[in-house]
């Protein structure tokens, strides 16, 4: 197996040196998928339901209604089932939209 002696051998040689070397790359993580069934559910507690389990936190803003949402979806990544709850909540807040920081949704209307 000469690729992995070659492999060590950089390797150990690196170290020797004390050089870093470039980390192997990362995979991106698979998009969390979820299934869920919300009947004239308040948006709030629609959200809250969303995000469980995903280890994403979310945040709305108090300009946001709490609309009643009606949506089924199964098997589709969080961010898509996101949406697709927005889109709903528009019927009451307009310009509902949101903002992604890190691991954390923010929920708003307005620009």
């Amino acid at each position: 197996r000469p690729p992995m002696r070659y492999a060590l051998l950089v390797g150990m040689i690196a170290l020797a040196f004390g050089v870093a070397l470039p980390a192997r790359a990362q995979l991106p993580e698979p998009k969390q998928r979820i299934s869920l069934e919300l009947r004239d559910t308040p948006l709030r507690q629609a959200l809250k339901q969303l995000f469980e389990g995903t280890g994403k936190r979310f945040i709305i803003k108090s300009e946001v209604k709490d609309s009643p949402i009606t949506l089924t979806f199964r098997n589709v990544p969080v961010e898509v089932a996101l949406r697709l709850i927005l889109v709903l909540a528009r019927q009451d807040t307009p310009d509902i939209r949101f903002e992604s920081m890190g691991d954390c949704y923010v929920i708003l209307s307005g620009r």
